[in-house]
């Protein structure tokens, strides 16, 4: 189970992310403020439990922060390169991950988030069902961000060519 703060724009957004990569639904989703959460995390003080997104893993080991993108990187298809990366500089994880924590308010206002839940009833937001998964009110990137498909403000025409259609063809011969 991954758990997360669900008034986090930032948040929603990465959790996104991850259960689109989680093609097998290994992930269910738990919001923080969930009385589910409160029982996966007794005795975890409320500070701390709301600092940063937790997993439990299927043994029932339960990891915080930086600690615990390896283990959720090795939940995810194709993740082990990363699990390995992480696993080798876990001040580094630890480090980087407590800086986006620090900045995921303004994280979350770069991509488009709003803070607050969003409405499931919505067609901008993403429904994800799947094997024992609720439906998650999570927005889509904004046009700015994709990476993929056309780009805002540039048409066909100013578009360069293929060099296969830049080559000259040769002009038709009389006969």
């Amino acid at each position: 189970m991954i758990l997360f703060d669900d008034d986090c724009g930032f948040c929603r957004w990465s959790l996104s992310k991850i259960l689109a990569w989680d093609r097998h639904g290994r992930l269910r989703p738990v919001a923080l403020q969930s009385p589910e959460a409160d029982d996966l995390l007794m005795g975890m003080d409320p500070e701390r439990k709301m600092a940063s997104w937790h997993l439990v893993a299927p043994d029932g080991r339960t990891y915080s922060g930086g600690e615990a993108v390896s283990h959720l990187a090795r939940l995810l298809r194709a993740g082990a390169p990363i699990a390995q990366l992480v696993s080798a500089f876990p001040r580094t994880t630890d480090r980087a991950y407590r800086w986006v924590a620090r900045h995921r308010d303004r994280l979350g206002r770069a991509l488009g988030e709003r803070v607050g839940h969003g409405n499931p009833d919505s067609p901008s937001c993403l429904r994800r069902s799947g094997p024992g998964g609720p439906y998650l009110p999570i927005t889509p990137l904004p046009h700015r961000l994709h990476l993929r498909g056309p780009r805002r403000g540039i048409g066909r025409s100013t578009r360069r060519r293929s060099c296969a259609s830049r080559r000259r063809r040769p002009e038709p011969r009389d006969t």
